[in-house]
C-alpha cells in the first residue's frame, strides 16, 4: 500500500512535506533540537533542487524553523555538520542559508564545542565572499577565549595551519586589528529596526585608525549581542591571548600588539605589553613590511597610497583615518628600533611633519617626532638620505625659528639639525642664513638647556662649513664677527691706581655665543685665513677665560703647557706678514674712526688685551715668513739671540732684493706698535719695538720708517731710559742707543751725548735716571768706542770710570747696571783703562806719596784704575755673599774681558776663580759661570763678540776657530777634578758646565772637543749615579748631546761603551766600579735594593734593537724644572725633544707597548722618566693607543705572567687603564681587539688576585674591576656579534678559573660578573648556557660559609634539619640561583641535550646541600621556562631526582621532591606510573623512615605542582595517602601515641602524616564521599598492608581500616564490597595480638554497628564470636578494645548475649579497695589512674556492662542486683572517671528497665509480665549512691550524671515499674545539690522532679 511506502521512496516533494510536518509535530524543545540536528543539512540541501516547488516547500520549512527558533535560545544547531555543507561546492542559496544558520547556532553551542569548532571556521573561509568572511571572521573572533592552545610547537602550528591559508589569514588579522582599533564608546551603530526606512541615513563617525567600510563591519550586526560595547574589551583580551601563543608569524602581529599597548583598558594594554616586551630582542624590526605597516596606521590609507593605487581611484569610505595620538606614539617609539623604518621616503618626511606640525600633536609627540629625525640621521643610509634631507631640514627650521616651541622641542631640533649636517653637509652650504638664525638663537635664548644644544648644533655644522662657497665666505665672516668685534667702549684710565675701570670687548653679552663663533673661525676658515685670524685675535681678549683660552688655542696652538705634536705644529699655517698686517692696519684705523679706545687723552683702535695679542701674532707671522717654521715658544720677548738675526736677515733680504713694499710692512709695523706702547707701556711691546728698528736693514733709513715726526718719537724713546720699570729702562736704553747709531755720525756730537749721559749717571736726582744712563752709556760705548782706538777721548774715559765707580757700589740695582755696561763694552772692545794687573797684585809699588785717591771723584778711576782691577772688582762680587743678579752680571762681564781684550787679560786667573766657584750652592749662577768660561776659552772665538741682532750663530764659519789648547785644558780639568768631586755641589757645578759648553756651538764645534767625547760620557755615566736629581737630568741629556756631536765612528763606540755600562755593568775602566752595584745606585727601590732607570732604559733601546736610541730615551726621560726657566729654556731642550720624538717614529709599534705599561711601573724612578718619555712620543694619548692596541694588548698579555713582580703589577696597572679609556680604548673598532684579549686578560688578572705579593694583588684587584666594566658593556646584546664573541671568550674563563679558584675574592668577583653579563647579554648567552648552569651551581656550596657545616655537624638532628631547611630555602634567593634562572629562559633542546647530564649527575652524587638544592632549582625553572623542549629529559631526570629523594637530608628530600612535582606535568603517563609505583613500594616495603617521607614528600609534590597529574593517578596516590595519613605520631620517647594526629600534624608540617594528610584533603571533598569512591582501592590497599611483615605497618593499615569502616552506613555500600570488607577484617585478626591490632577490631565493631542491616544473622554472630574471643586476650590494650567494639555490637544489634558477657566483665568488675580503705579520688590519683591500662580497662568494662544490658526482662531480673551492687560500689568509691562511667552505666540499665516494660509494641502478654516485676532497689542501695554523687561538688560531670539517673528513675517511679521509694532522700539531696540554686540552668528540671516525686510519695 501506498502508505507503507518508507521516506526514502517518497516523491522529493513528500518528503519535504514529511519532515515540515514532523517539524509541525514536535511540541517540546528536545524533540525540535532533535529533528533540527536531523533534518536541518537535509532541508538545506533540498534548496538545489531542480523542482521549484521543492524549493520553495523547503523554503518554507527553513522559515518555520527560523521563527520557532527565535524564542528558543537554548535549542543547538548541527553547526559541525552545517559547516561541513557550507565548505563543500554547492549552490549560492545553500551556502547562504548555511552562514546564517552558522551565524545563529555557534553562539549557542557550549564553550568547549565553540573552541574546538573553531579550527573548521576558520578552514570553511578560505575561498568566500567578503560578507560570508566578515561573519565568520566574527564568529572566529568570539571564540578565540574558548580555544585551548597546545603547549608543542608542532601542536600549535597544526591547530588552524594558519601557513596553509595565507590570505585567510591576512583577513583574519586584520579583522583582529580593526578590533583593536575600535573604541569602546562608538557612535557608529547600525540604524536601529525603530527607525523609519524613510528617515535621511544617519552619518557615522568614523573612529581613527578605522574606515567607514571596516566600522559598518564591525557595528553592522546589531543583533549580534555578543559584539556590544561591554564585550569589546574581552574580545581584545582573548585575541592578545591568541596571537601570543606564537601560531601566527611573529612579524605579523607586532603591529596588533603596539596597537593594543596604547588601549584605554589596563587588561589590554597590561597583556598587549608584556607579551612585546617578550618578543622585542628577538624580532627582526628591520623587516620592511613592519616598518610599511606602522606607516600605514599612523598616516592612514590616503597618505600612503601609491601611484597605481590613486589611478584606481578607490572609495574613500574605504581608506582608513590615521589612528589616534596614543597609538601614533607608541608607533614612534618603535619605529626608533628600525633602521629600515629610516629608508622608507616619503612616510618618513609625512610622520616628521605630522609630528611636529599636526594640531593633534602633543609635545611628547613632538619630541619623539625629533627624536625620530635624530634616528634617521644616525642610521638611514647616505643614498636614501640625501631626497629627504632637506625636507627634514625645513622641518628642523621651522621647528627652531619660526614657531614659539618649549625648550625641551628647541633642543631637540638643534641637535638633529646638528647631525644631519654631518651627513648632507651640501644642505647647509646652500643656506648659510641657518648659522646666522642659530647665532641669534644662542645670543637671545633664556634657557640653558637650549644654549647648550645650539653650542653642539654649531660645532656639527661647523664641519659642514669647511668647503663653503668662496661667495658665501664673507656671508659667514660677517655673521661671526658681529657675535665677536662690537662697539667700542671707553678705557678710563684712574691716576690714582692707574687700572682700568670700564672694560667692555664684545657687544653680544652671552659669552656662549663668543665662544661657538670663535670655535667656528677655527674650525671653517683655515689657519691662514686673514680674517677669521683677525676675529681671533679680538676673541684673543676676552673677558671670559675659555673664550680666551679657545681662541689663543687657535692662534698660537696648545696653551697652558700643553703642546701639539711636532708634525701638527710644523705643517699648521700661518697667514702671511704683509697680508695679516695690511688687514690688521686697515682695520685699525677704521676703528680710529668709529670705535676707538679713548684712555685719558690717549687714543687706541683697540683695547689693551687686544692689542697685546695683536702685537704678538703679528710677530709670529713674521717669524713664519722670515724661518718657514713657527716657533715653539709664544713667550715674548723670546730669545733675540736666536731669532731676531732671523728676523733682520729676512728684513734685509726682502729690502735688498727690490722689494720696496717692505717699507710700507714696517712703517705700518712701527705704527701699530708705537701707538699701543706710547699709551700703555709694558716690556713686551717695547722690546717688540726694540727688534723690529734693531732688525731694519742699515741700508733703510729710521727716518723712512718712522716718519716725518722722527724727532718726538726718538723723544718718547728717550723717555723710556727713565722709565720707572727696570726692563723697560734696559730695552729703552738699547733702543734709545740703536737710533742714535743711527742718527748721529758727527764725533762731537756723539761725545756730547756721552758726557751729558755720564752726568745722568752720576746725578743724584733721579734714581730710575741714574740705572737707565748706566745702561744707555754701555750701549753707546759699545758702539762708539771702536772707532777711537789708538786715542781715546777724556770723555769716553770718565764715562768708563764712572761705570767701574758704580760697579762697586752698594746698590744691587745700580751695580747690576754698570757691571752689564761693563761687559757690553768689553765684549767687542779693549776696555778704555791701562793695561795692568790691579794695585794690590803686588808686581806695582804703591807710592806713599800720592795723594788720597777721591773714591767718589770718577777721573780718578780712569786714570789711577787698571784693567786688572776692573776684573778684581767684578771677581769680588762672584766670591763675595753678593745678590745672586750682580753675581751673574759681574761673572757675564769676566768673560766678556777675555772677548774683547784677551791679549791683556790674564785668563788663567780668571778660569781658576771660576772653577773656584763650584762650590757655591747656586745651579742658576753656574750656568752663567759655564757660558763664562767658554767665553774665556775661546776669547774671540766666541759669539759674545758678535751682534746679536744680526748675525745668527750658523754664518759663523768653524773653521775659524783656533786651538790654544785653553779649551781642552778647561775640560779635562772639569773632568778630572770636578766631575769626581768629594763635595756634591762640586759635582753638580762640573755636570751643569760639561753640558753648557757641549752647548755651545763654538765649543761643541771646537776640534779639541772631539778627543775627549769618550771620556765625558764616562763622566756623565759616573754622574747618572747621583742621588741629585738635577744631576741625573744634566747627566742623561749630556750623553745625548755627546753621542750627537760624535763622527759615525765615535758614535759606535759611544753606544756600545754606554749599553755595556748600563746593561751588564762593564766598566770603562777597571778602577771605576759598576754603576749598579755597590753604595752608588740611581735611587733606591721600596725594599731598599739598588735599582738604575736606565737600565730599563737601555732594555728598551735594547729590545728595539737600536741601541743608539738609549739617548734619546736617556734624554726624555728626565726633564728638571729648571729647564722652564728662562736660563734653562736656552738649552731649547724643548726641541730636542721633539726632535728625538720624531726619530723615535719609526720604532713605535714596539716602543709604545713597553713604554705604556713601563708608565705604571711602581718605582718612582722608572714611573717618572719613562712617563717623561711618553708625554714626548704621545702628544694624544689615545690616538696613539688606539693605533697600536694590538701590539699594547699583546705585550700586555705576555708580561702579565712576568716572573718579576714589578712587571705583572704594572701590567695590572696598565689594563686597568687601558680598559677604562684613560688613555686608550675608545667605543669602535678596538672593541675587537679588546675582545680577543679579554679572556687572557681575565685568566691572567685573576692568578694574580692570588699573588704572593700584596701590591701585585692590590693592582690585580684594580684591573679585574675595569676588566668587569668592559665584559658588561661589550657583553650586551646590542653589540651584536662581538657581543656572543665576547661572551663565548670570557665566560669560560670566569666559570672555570674565576668560580673554581680557592681565593674567596677570586669567586666573589667573578660571580659578581657573571650575574651582571647574565642581565645584559640576552640571547647571546646561549652558548654558555650548560657550562655556565653547572658551574654556578658547585659554587653554591662553594660560597656557603664554613661556619654551617661546622654547624650542621655539631647540632642534634632537629636543629640540623631546620638548618637545612633554611639553607635550601635560601638558595632560591641566591644571586647565582637568579642567574641561572635568568639564562635557563634562553635554553633549547641543544642545550638541554648537554644540561641534562650535568644536572644527573650532581644530582646523584655526593655534593652539598646547596648545590643539590640549586640543581633541582634548575629543573624547576625549565619546566617554567621551556616545557616542551625538558619534556624529552623528563624520564632521565625523574629517575636523577628520585635518587636523591633518599638523602640524609630531609631539606634534600623536599627540594628533590618540589622537583618531581613540577616535572610531572610535562612528563610521560609511563613515567609518572612508574614513579608512583615507585612511591607506593617504597612505603609499603620499606621500614625506614627515610623511605616513607620520601614517599609522602613525593605524592605531596606532585598533588601541589601538577594537580591535573595526581588527579588522573589519584586511584593509585590517594589510597595511598589515605594509609599514610594514619601513621603514627611518634612522642618524644620514640613510642606511638593514642591521641588524634590532627593536633601534632600542625605542629610538625614536615612529617609524613601531615603530608599525607593534607594530600587527602586537598584531592577529596570530603573522607565519607572519598572513602566511598575509592572503596576497593582503599581496601585491596590495606589488606596488602595487612599482610605486610612489618608490625608498624600492620598497625597503621588497621588504623586505616578503622577509619574506612567508621565511615561506612547503610546504604553508602554495595553487599559485595561489605562482604569483602568483613572478609579483610575477619582474616586481619586471625594469629597472634601485636600493637595496632586493636585498631581491627575498631574496624570489624564500626562494619557491625553502622551495616547491621546489610549483615546476616550469620555474619553478625561470626563477628559476636570473634569478639567475644578476643575479649579474653591476655594484652589489656587490646582487651579493652575488645570489649568495647562487643559491647556496641551487642548494643547496636538489640542481642541477649549479657549471662556470658558477665561472666567475662564481672572478674574486672568487682571491687578490689586499697590497702589503706581509702578511695583515690583526689587529682593526682585521677591523672595517674586515666592512663592506667587497667583503669582504661575497668572504664570500659564499666561502660560495656551499660551498653550490653539486654532488653529482656528475664535477664534483666536476673543480673539487676548484682550489676547494681558493682555499680554502687564503683559510685562511691572509685575515682572520678569510673564514677562517670557507672553513672552512665546505671543510667543506660534503669533506661532499658524503663524501655522493655513500656514498650508499645510489645504484646499484652509482656506488658502484663512487666506490670508485675519487681526491681528491689532497697537491695542494692544505689539510689543512696546516686544522692551522694549529685551533691558531689568538685566534678560537675558526676552531678550531672547522678541527676540524669534520679529522672531515670523518677520515670520508674511514674510508670509504677519500680515503687516509689527513698522519695525525701532524693528531694532533700536535690535541694541540696547546686542544681536547685536559683541561678543554675537545671533549676527547672529540679523543680519538676520535686514536684513529681511530692505527688508519687503522697501517692504512697
Amino acid at each position: 500500500m501506498e502508505s507503507n511506502k518508507t521516506t526514502a521512496e517518497m516523491p522529493e516533494i513528500e518528503q519535504v512535506e514529511f519532515v515540515f510536518l514532523k517539524f509541525g509535530l514536535a511540541q517540546t524543545d528536545e524533540q525540535f533540537e532533535g529533528l533540527i540536528n536531523k533534518y536541518l543539512p537535509y532541508i538545506l540541501g533540498k534548496l538545489s533542487s531542480q523542482d521549484a516547488n521543492v524549493r520553495t516547500k523547503a523554503i518554507q520549512v527553513l522559515n518555520h524553523i527560523s521563527n520557532r527558533l527565535k524564542s528558543r535560545p537554548n535549542v543547538q544547531l548541527p553547526v559541525g555538520k552545517l559547516l561541513e555543507l557550507y565548505k563543500q561546492p554547492n549552490s549560492v542559496f545553500i551556502v547562504n542559508f548555511a552562514i546564517v544558520y552558522i551565524k545563529l547556532g555557534y553562539h549557542r553551542l557550549s564553550k568547549d564545542d565553540q573552541g574546538i569548532l573553531a579550527t573548521k571556521l576558520f578552514d570553511a573561509m578560505e575561498g568566500k565572499s567578503k560578507s560570508h568572511q566578515d561573519i565568520i571572521v566574527r564568529l572566529l573572533v568570539s571564540a578565540f577565549s574558548k580555544v585551548k592552545v597546545p603547549q608543542n610547537p608542532a601542536d600549535r602550528s597544526a591547530l588552524f595551519k594558519f601557513h596553509q591559508s595565507p590570505f585567510s589569514t591576512k583577513v583574519l588579522l586584520d579583522f583582529c586589528l580593526d578590533v583593536l582599533l575600535m573604541p569602546y564608546s562608538n557612535n557608529a551603530t547600525q540604524d536601529g529596526p525603530t527607525r523609519p526606512a524613510s528617515a535621511p541615513a544617519r552619518t557615522i563617525a568614523v573612529p581613527s585608525g578605522l574606515s567607514e567600510d571596516r566600522v559598518k563591519r564591525l557595528t553592522g550586526d546589531a543583533s549580534d549581542s555578543s559584539w556590544s560595547v561591554p564585550q569589546i574589551e574581552q574580545h581584545k583580551v582573548s585575541i592578545i591571548n591568541m596571537i601570543a601563543g606564537d601560531i601566527f608569524p611573529e612579524k605579523d602581529i607586532i603591529t596588533h600588539l603596539i596597537v593594543a599597548t596604547s588601549d584605554t583598558r589596563s587588561s589590554v594594554s597590561s597583556l598587549a605589553d608584556i607579551e612585546l616586551r617578550k618578543r622585542q630582542r628577538s624580532l627582526d624590526w628591520d623587516e620592511p613590511t613592519l616598518a610599511t605597516n606602522l606607516y600605514r596606521l599612523y598616516l592612514g590609507d590616503a597618505a600612503t597610497l601609491t601611484a597605481a593605487q590613486r589611478k584606481q581611484r578607490p572609495s574613500p569610505s574605504s581608506l582608513k583615518k590615521p589612528v589616534e595620538l596614543r597609538i601614533k606614539l607608541k608607533i614612534v617609539q618603535n619605529l626608533l628600533r628600525s633602521k629600515t623604518a629610516t629608508e622608507q621616503f616619503p612616510y618618513t618626511v609625512q610622520l616628521v611633519y605630522d609630528a611636529l606640525f599636526s594640531e593633534t600633536s602633543s609635545a611628547k609627540l613632538k619630541a619623539l617626532g625629533q627624536e625620530f629625525i635624530h634616528h634617521i640621521c644616525e642610521k638611514c643610509e647616505m643614498t636614501k638620505l640625501t631626497p629627504q634631507g632637506s625636507l627634514l631640514l625645513e622641518a628642523l627650521i621651522k621647528t627652531t625659528t619660526k614657531s614659539s616651541n618649549e625648550s625641551r622641542s628647541k633642543s631637540l631640533g638643534y641637535t638633529a639639525m646638528g647631525k644631519l649636517s654631518l651627513r648632507v653637509p651640501d644642505l647647509f652650504l646652500r643656506n648659510v642664513s641657518i648659522v646666522q638664525d642659530a647665532f641669534r638663537e644662542l645670543s637671545t635664548a633664556t634657557s640653558q638647556e637650549v644654549k647648550l644644544h645650539v653650542q653642539e648644533c654649531l660645532a656639527m655644522m661647523s664641519t659642514a662649513f669647511k668647503d663653503v662657497k668662496p661667495e658665501d665666505v664673507s656671508s659667514i665672516e660677517k655673521i661671526i664677527a658681529q657675535y665677536i668685534s662690537g662697539t667700542a667702549s671707553r678705557f678710563i684710565m684712574c691716576s690714582s691706581c692707574r687700572g682700568f675701570v670700564d672694560f667692555l670687548l664684545f657687544a653680544d653679552p652671552d659669552h656662549s655665543c663668543r665662544l661657538s663663533a670663535v670655535r667656528y673661525l677655527g674650525k671653517v676658515f683655515p689657519s691662514d685665513h686673514v680674517t677669521s685670524r683677525y676675529l681671533l685675535l679680538l676673541a684673543a681678549s676676552d673677558a671670559k677665560e675659555d673664550v680666551a683660552t679657545e681662541a689663543k688655542k687657535l692662534l698660537y696652538g696648545n696653551v697652558a703647557g700643553v703642546s701639539e705634536s711636532v708634525e701638527n705644529e710644523q705643517t699648521k699655517k700661518l697667514p702671511s706678514f704683509a697680508d695679516m698686517l695690511n688687514y690688521v692696519y686697515d682695520k685699525a684705523q677704521q676703528r680710529m674712526k668709529s670705535e676707538r679706545y679713548v684712555i685719558g687723552v690717549h687714543s687706541l683702535s683697540f683695547p689693551p688685551p687686544t692689542f697685546t695679542v695683536l702685537l704678538q701674532y703679528l710677530r709670529k707671522c713674521l717669524l713664519k715668513d722670515a724661518c718657514d717654521v713657527i716657533p715653539h715658544n709664544t713667550i715674548i720677548p723670546g730669545e733675540a739671540i736666536t731669532e731676531a738675526p732671523i728676523i733682520a736677515e729676512y728684513l734685509g733680504e726682502m729690502y735688498t732684493s727690490g722689494k720696496k713694499a717692505v717699507v710700507a710692512w714696517l712703517t705700518q709695523y712701527l705704527d701699530l706698535i708705537l701707538q699701543y706702547a706710547r699709551v700703555i707701556t709694558d716690556h713686551e711691546s717695547v722690546y717688540i719695538l726694540l727688534e723690529i728698528i734693531a732688525c731694519c736693514p742699515d741700508e733703510l733709513s729710521l727716518q723712512t720708517v718712522l716718519g716725518e715726526d722722527l724727532d718726538s718719537k726718538s723723544q718718547w724713546m728717550k723717555g723710556l731710559v727713565d722709565h720707572t720699570r727696570e726692563s723697560i729702562r734696559d730695552f729703552g736704553a738699547e733702543l734709545h742707543a740703536i737710533i742714535l747709531k743711527r742718527t748721529v755720525f758727527d764725533e762731537a756730537e756723539q761725545l756730547r751725548i756721552i758726557e751729558q749721559t755720564d752726568q745722568n749717571a752720576q746725578s743724584k736726582k733721579s734714581y730710575e735716571s741714574k740705572h737707565g744712563s748706566l745702561f744707555l752709556m754701555g750701549y753707546l760705548l759699545e758702539s762708539w768706542l771702536g772707532r777711537y782706538r789708538d786715542s781715546i777721548p777724556k770723555v769716553i774715559r770718565i764715562a768708563f770710570g764712572t761705570l767701574v765707580q758704580h760697579a762697586t757700589s752698594s746698590d744691587e740695582t745700580i751695580a747690576s747696571a754698570a757691571c752689564f755696561a761693563i761687559g757690553e763694552i768689553a765684549r767687542k772692545n779693549p776696555i778704555p783703562l791701562p793695561d795692568g794687573p790691579a794695585e794690590n797684585d803686588g808686581e806695582k809699588e804703591k807710592d806713599d806719596s800720592a795723594p788720597n785717591p777721591d773714591p767718589s771723584n770718577p777721573f780718578f778711576f780712569c786714570h789711577q784704575t787698571a784693567k786688572g782691577d776692573v776684573m778684581n772688582i767684578l771677581l769680588r762680587h762672584l766670591k763675595s755673599s753678593s745678590p745672586q743678579k750682580l753675581r751673574e752680571k759681574s761673572v757675564t762681564s769676566l768673560g766678556y774681558l777675555a772677548v774683547g781684550d784677551p791679549a791683556h787679560f790674564q785668563t788663567d786667573k780668571l778660569l781658576d776663580a771660576f772653577l773656584a766657584s763650584a762650590e757655591i750652592k747656586e745651579p742658576d749662577l753656574h750656568f752663567t759661570v759655564a757660558k763664562a768660561l767658554g767665553d774665556v776659552a775661546l776669547g774671540p772665538m766666541s759669539s759674545a763678540g758678535r751682534s746679536k741682532w744680526r748675525l745668527k750663530k750658523s754664518a759663523q764659519n768653524s773653521a775659524q776657530l783656533k786651538s790654544d789648547g785653553k779649551l781642552s785644558w778647561l775640560v779635562g780639568k772639569i773632568l778630572d777634578e770636578y766631575v769626581g768631586h768629594r763635595i756634591p755641589v762640586c759635582r753638580q757645578a762640573a755636570s751643569i758646565w760639561l753640558l753648557t759648553l757641549l752647548k755651545t756651538d763654538e765649543v761643541a764645534k771646537h776640534p779639541e772637543i772631539q778627543s775627549h767625547l769618550a771620556k765625558i760620557q764616562e763622566s756623565f755615566m759616573s754622574l747618572l749615579t747621583e742621588a741629585d736629581d738635577l744631576i741625573q737630568d744634566i747627566a742623561s741629556k749630556g750623553l745625548g748631546v755627546v753621542y750627537e756631536l760624535g763622527t759615525p765612528e765615535h758614535k759606535k763606540q759611544l753606544v756600545d761603551a754606554l749599553v755595556g755600562s748600563l746593561m751588564e755593568g762593564n766598566p770603562s775602566k777597571p778602577s771605576q766600579s759598576n754603576l749598579f752595584h755597590g753604595d752608588k745606585g740611581v735611587g733606591k727601590t721600596p725594599d731598599g735594593s739598588n735599582l738604575s732607570t736606565y737600565k730599563e732604559i737601555c732594555a728598551l733601546a735594547s729590545d728595539l734593537n737600536k741601541p743608539d736610541l738609549v739617548y734619546k730615551f736617556m734624554h726624555l726621560a728626565k726633564h728638571h724644572a729648571l729647564w722652564n726657566s728662562k736660563k734653562g729654556a736656552a738649552f731649547g731642550f724643548s726641541n730636542i725633544a721633539n726632535l728625538a720624538s720624531e726619530q723615535l717614529a719609526p720604532h713605535l709599534p714596539k716602543i709604545v707597548p713597553r713604554l705604556y705599561r713601563y708608565t705604571f711601573d711602581p718605582y718612582t724612578s722608572v714611573r717618572t722618566a719613562m712617563t717623561s718619555i711618553w708625554n714626548s712620543l704621545a702628544p694624544d694619548p689615545k690616538k696613539l693607543i688606539g693605533e697600536y692596541l694590538s701590539e699594547v694588548t699583546a705585550d700586555l698579555k705576555r708580561n702579565l705572567e712576568s716572573s718579576l713582580w714589578r712587571t705583572r703589577q704594572s701590567c695590572c696597572l696598565a689594563v686597568a687603564d687601558l680598559l677604562r679609556g684613560g688613555r686608550g680604548m675608545q667605543k669602535g673598532q678596538e672593541d675587537d681587539i679588546i675582545i680577543d684579549a679579554l679572556p687572557d686578560f681575565w685568566y691572567s688578572c685573576l692568578r694574580l688576585m692570588d699573588d704572593v705579593k700584596e701590591t701585585v694583588r692590590n693592582a690585580a684587584l684594580i684591573a679585574c674591576g675595569s676588566l668587569k666594566k668592559a665584559t658588561i658593556r661589550l657583553c650586551d646584546h646590542d653589540q651584536g656579534k662581538q657581543g656572543e664573541k665576547a661572551v663565548t671568550g670570557v665566560l669560560p674563563v670566569l666559570l672555570k678559573d674565576g668560580l673554581a679558584s680557592r681565593v674567596k675574592e677570586v669567586k666573589a668577583l667573578s660571580l659578581s660578573v657573571l650575574v651582571d653579563v647574565s642581565k645584559k647579554s640576552g640571547k647571546l648567552i646561549k652558548g654558555c648556557v650548560p657550562d655556565m648552569v653547572v658551574a654556578l651551581l658547585h659554587a653554591l656550596s662553594d660560597f656557603e660559609p664554613a661556619e654551617l657545616n661546622y654547624l650542621a655537624l655539631r647540632s642534634d638532628r632537629n636543629s640540623r634539619e631546620v638548618l637545612d631547611m633554611a639553607r635550601a630555602d635560601y638558595v632560591k634567593s641566591s644571586p647565582m640561583v637568579e642567574t641561572i634562572t635568568r639564562v635557563l629562559q634562553h635554553a633549547d633542546k641543544q642545550t638541554l641535550e648537554q644540561l641534562v647530564p650535568s644536572l644527573s649527575d650532581i644530582l646523584k652524587k655526593n655534593y652539598g646541600i646547596m648545590t643539590k638544592a640549586g640543581c633541582t632549582h634548575v629543573v624547576i625553572s625549565l619546566v617554567s621556562h621551556s616545557p616542551q623542549v625538558i619534556a624529552e629529559f623528563a624520564s632521565t631526570l625523574t629517575s636523577s631526582l628520585s635518587s636523591g629523594l633518599l638523602d640524609n637530608s630531609m631539606a634534600i628530600r623536599k627540594c628533590n621532591a618540589e622537583a618531581l612535582g613540577n616535572l610531572a606535568k610535562v612528563s610521560k603517563d609511563a613515567t609518572v606510573t612508574k614513579l608512583l609505583n615507585r612511591m607506593k613500594a617504597w612505603y609499603l616495603e620499606k621500614e625506614d623512615d627515610i623511605h616513607r617521607h620520601a614517599s609522602a614528600v613525593t605524592c605531596h609534590s606532585i598533588g601541589k605542582h601538577s594537580p591535573d597529574v595526581l588527579r588522573d593517578f589519584a586511584a593509585v596516590a590517594l589510597p595511598l595517602a589515605f594509609l599514610g595519613m594514619h601513621e603514627p605520631v611518634i612522642d618524644k620517647n620514640g613510642k606511638p601515641t593514642e591521641a588524634t594526629s590532627a593536633a601534632n600534624r600542625k605542629e610538625d608540617k614536615n612529617s609524613a602524616a601531615f603530608l599525607w594528610n593534607d594530600l587527602w584533603t586537598e584531592f577529596t571533598p570530603g573522607s565519607a564521599s572519598a572513602i566511598k569512591l575509592y572503596l576497593d582501592e582503599l581496601v585491596d590497599f590495606t589488606s596488602v598492608a595487612l599482610q605486610s611483615s612489618q608490625w608498624k605497618m600492620k598497625a597503621q593499615a588497621a588504623a586505616a581500616m578503622e577509619t574506612v569502616a567508621r565511615q561506612q552506613r547503610e546504604g553508602t555500600v554495595t553487599g559485595s564490597k561489605l562482604k569483602k570488607l568483613l572478609e579483610v577484617l575477619v582474616g586481619g585478626l586471625q594469629g597472634r595480638t601485636w600493637d595496632g591490632k586493636e585498631k581491627l577490631l575498631s574496624a570489624l565493631s564500626a562494619v557491625a554497628v553502622h551495616c547491621k542491616s546489610q549483615l546476616s544473622m550469620q555474619e553478625i554472630s561470626t563477628v559476636l564470636s570473634l569478639l567475644f574471643k578476643e575479649c579474653k586476650r591476655e594484652k589489656v590494650i587490646y582487651r579493652t578494645q575488645a570489649i568495647h567494639g562487643l559491647s556496641m555490637v551487642l548494643e547496636a544489634n538489640g542481642i541477649d548475649k549479657f549471662a556470658i558477657f558477665w561472666e567475662i566483665l564481672y572478674p574486672i568488675l568487682k571491687k578490689k579497695t586499697n590497702d589503706d580503705g581509702s578511695d583515690s579520688d583526689d587529682d593526682n590519683a585521677n591523672k595517674s589512674n586515666s592512663s592506667d591500662p587497667k583503669m582504661k580497662l575497668l572504664e570500659n568494662a564499666v561502660e560495656a556492662t551499660g551498653r550490653a544490658w539486654p532488653r529482656v526482662g528475664a535477664t534483666q531480673d536476673e543480673y539487676f542486683v548484682p550489676v547494681a551492687k558493682i555499680l554502687t560500689d564503683h559510685i562511691t568509691s572509685s575515682t572520678w572517671n569510673i564514677q562517670v562511667a557507672s553513672l552512665q552505666a546505671s543510667k543506660l540499665i534503669f533506661q532499658a528497665i524503663l524501655a522493655c516494660s513500656g514498650d508499645e509494641k510489645m504484646d499484652t502478654d509482656s506488658v502484663e509480665q512487666n506490670a508485675h516485676r519487681d526491681i528491689n532497689l532497697k537491695e542494692v542501695e544505689i539510689i543512696s549512691a546516686i544522692c551522694e554523687a549529685l551533691g558531689n561538688v568538685k566534678y560537675s560531670r558526676i552531678r550531672e550524671e547522678a541527676l540524669a539517673n534520679i529522672q531515670a528513675i523518677v520515670k520508674l517511679y511514674e510508670g509504677k515499674i519500680v515503687a516509689c521509694f527513698m522519695a525525701s532522700e532524693i528531694i532533700s539531696a536535690l535541694k541540696n545539690s547546686s542544681f536547685f540554686d536559683k541561678r543554675s540552668v537545671k533549676k527547672a528540671t529540679v523543680d519538676e522532679l520535686i514536684y513529681k516525686l511530692l505527688s508519687l510519695d503522697k501517692k504512697e
